[in-house]
């Protein structure tokens, strides 16, 4: 079994045993789009936070639960509208726009985390930043119940 398909079973520590489930449910239906993120404009329109010249700031459908040890708040990403697989296709303007737009993002209080286009762990290839807003405190304890991680938090 490849990396890959061990890593979508086991799932990331940081979504609750529900998300994680939609999330593999999504991973495994056929597609009738090339890309979620260049349709989003007409699949989700009600997931647009903000709508800009050239990225859309989305609401993530598979959202973390903990990031870093503490509660995730909120859990957006600025997309490119134009597919692009990594910042070194972007144009001039669409590269000072989500600079723009993750500036903004971070005075708000958000963290950003990006994958590299050969991180196997990125399911989607258009580029995408994900913004972050976490509580103020670390959880107390995070409860691994069973493989493949589960995650309950309190």
């Amino acid at each position: 079994m490849g990396i890959k398909k061990r890593l979508q079973q086991a799932g990331p520590s940081t979504r609750s045993h529900a998300m994680q489930r939609k999330y593999l449910d999504y991973l495994n239906t056929p597609k009738t789009v090339d890309c979620d993120f260049c349709a989003v404009l007409i699949t989700e329109p009600t997931s647009i936070v903000e709508d800009n010249e050239y990225t859309l700031v989305i609401n993530n459908r598979f959202g973390y639960t903990v990031w870093d040890g503490c509660e995730v708040l909120e859990h957006l990403m600025v997309i490119p509208k134009a597919h692009r697989d990594a910042l070194d296709g972007f144009t001039k303007k669409e590269l000072n726009e989500w600079a723009e737009v993750c500036t903004k993002y971070e005075k708000k209080g958000y963290s950003l985390y990006s994958r590299s286009p050969d991180n196997i762990t990125r399911s989607i290839l258009h580029h995408h930043t994900h913004f972050i807003r976490l509580g103020k405190r670390r959880k107390k304890y995070i409860i691994y119940l069973r493989k493949p991680h589960i995650l309950v938090t309190r």
